[in-house]
């Protein structure tokens, strides 16, 4: 093969490459890894992972463990830039390659941000659908008003994903109908015989937001009612539960709702006694929650829990055909 044609192909590759040596020193590294890393060329020429190490931007390295184990390694990686004050995980995959001798002589790697990896999995579950333009305009828009293109082709991926069971996270500006497209997932759901429990995270007070959410056992707390009280949590059971603004929730409420997510259980304030529940969730944001992943204002492991698909209502000005109806 030509070098030049080889060449040409790995820097056109969309995922990031990089070479490294048996003591860890970059030996190549392609465009797509300059992106992810937000770096240049030059900022690789005489670096290593062990400087990377000593600069702050690892803790532990995929490199380190195909050195170890002296097998193809596939490991989630965190990179702290705090120049750029950033934090993110990668999903690291690296491959050895041997001497004559069997000792490993270099070692190439794939990377790819885990948001990233979340984007291509939606877009490929979405282009397995084949969006006709028929079917487009078909689209029953019921109470929303699309009579954009963009509009339609978005309820139309509702459609296809409301009928799963996987947990959305519904983003866009605040008044674009977040609540709307929630709305429409539920009446699309397997869930939809159920109730649709509605709780705006920014409108409880500090105090309310762990009660009002996962409920409370009699005498938890002054105040508490002596019959105690179910929780929306439970109360959604069978049906689906929409948390609006969740970019306002608590860290404590947080840690809270991703062991609900995790054990598909949930525990009253106050009690010891597991519920088992099961739900269909949908949570809506005006905020770009992953910049506040990065910024440690939200949890990165409920990010992911929460964000199992996307779905991004574009405002007003980009679909300009929605104004007059």
């Amino acid at each position: 093969m030509d070098p030049k044609l080889f060449y040409e192909a790995m820097e056109h590759i969309p995922i990031g490459i990089f070479i490294l040596d048996a003591q860890g020193n970059y030996l190549y590294v392609n465009r797509a890894y300059c992106n992810t890393v937000c770096k240049d060329k030059t900022f690789f020429d005489d670096m290593s992972v062990p400087k990377l190490k000593e600069l702050g931007y690892l803790t532990t390295s995929a490199w380190e463990q195909v050195m170890e184990k002296k097998q193809k390694v596939i490991s989630v990686i965190s990179i702290v830039d705090k120049h750029l004050n950033r934090v993110y995980d990668t999903l690291t995959t690296g491959m050895p390659i041997f001497d004559k001798k069997g000792n490993v002589e270099y070692i190439i790697f794939r990377q790819e941000t885990v948001d990233q990896i979340y984007e291509y999995t939606q877009k490929g579950a979405l282009n397995k659908h084949l969006f006709r333009n028929d079917e487009v305009n078909a689209v029953k828009a019921d109470d929303i008003i699309a009579a954009s293109y963009e509009m339609k082709r978005l309820l139309v991926m509702v459609d296809i994903v409301a009928r799963t069971d996987a947990s959305i996270l519904v983003t866009g500006p605040s008044g674009s109908g977040k609540e709307i497209i929630a709305k429409r997932i539920h009446r699309l759901s397997n869930y939809r015989h159920g109730p649709l429990i509605i709780l705006n995270c920014a409108a409880l007070p500090e105090s309310l937001m762990e009660s009002e959410l996962f409920g409370y056992e009699t005498g938890a707390f002054t105040g508490a009612s002596g019959k105690g009280k179910k929780g929306l949590i439970e109360t959604a059971t069978g049906g689906t539960l929409f948390l609006d603004e969740i970019n306002s929730m608590l860290p404590t409420v947080q840690a809270k709702l991703l062991r609900v997510l995790e054990t598909k259980q949930v525990t009253r304030v106050g009690g010891v006694e597991s519920r088992d529940i099961q739900f269909r969730l949908v949570c809506a944001s005006n905020e770009n929650l992953y910049a506040l992943v990065n910024a440690h204002r939200f949890r990165a492991d409920l990010f992911y829990r929460i964000n199992v698909f996307s779905v991004d209502i574009p405002p007003l000005c980009r679909r300009k055909e929605d104004v007059s109806p």
